[in-house]
């Protein structure tokens, strides 16, 4: 198969890339990657400098790719299904590049830190590398913010699919379980 996902399924960042490849119905293998053994580890590392999952490697174009929104454009501009996932409008796409950001960085980044501090809290305790605790209040604001965003960016005269990347339906129900969870 042409496209290798090198992912971890516990991920966000990679599901990002999941939703992708099933948008765009592109046929690809996934190869799940346990950064915790260190030959499995060394030998990522030759496909993703920072040994960050996801990473994709494109045999048919003799393509390594690694960050997860870099991954997303590859693939719409490689691998392009029904509907673009970036849109071709140069507004349209800075709309959708802000969207990915705000995930990425208000969001995706404290799902990550909550899902590795409930992993290492049973079997797998000890802290992640690099990371700093959780501060629920902080976690709180952050996903708070998220949701006053898409209020005040969300035009009246357009849907949430014309902003999103991806699947619009999911990034809706994520964006209304947090405003549940916030409150």
């Amino acid at each position: 198969m042409a496209l290798e996902l090198h992912m971890h399924p516990l991920s966000s960042y990679c599901w990002k890339v999941l939703i992708a490849l099933y948008e765009l119905g592109a046929p690809f293998e996934p190869v799940t990657v346990n950064l915790g053994d260190p030959e499995a580890r060394a030998a990522f590392r030759s496909l993703s400098p920072f040994c960050k999952i996801p990473a994709l490697r494109d045999t048919g174009r003799g393509a390594e790719v690694f960050e997860t929104s870099i991954i997303i454009e590859y693939l719409d501009q490689n691998y392009p299904g029904p509907a673009r996932l970036i849109p071709d409008e140069a507004e349209q796409a800075l709309e959708v590049r802000l969207w990915d950001r705000v995930f990425d960085l208000n969001l995706h980044n404290v799902f990550q830190q909550i899902i590795g501090d409930r992993l290492r809290g049973g079997a797998l305790a000890g802290p992640i590398p690099h990371a700093r605790p959780v501060d629920r209040a902080e976690e709180g604001e952050a996903q708070q913010a998220a949701i006053d965003v898409r209020g005040k960016r969300q035009r009246l005269d357009q849907p949430a699919e014309a902003l999103l990347v991806g699947s619009a339906p999911a990034v809706e129900a994520a964006l209304q379980a947090l405003a549940l969870h916030v409150k």
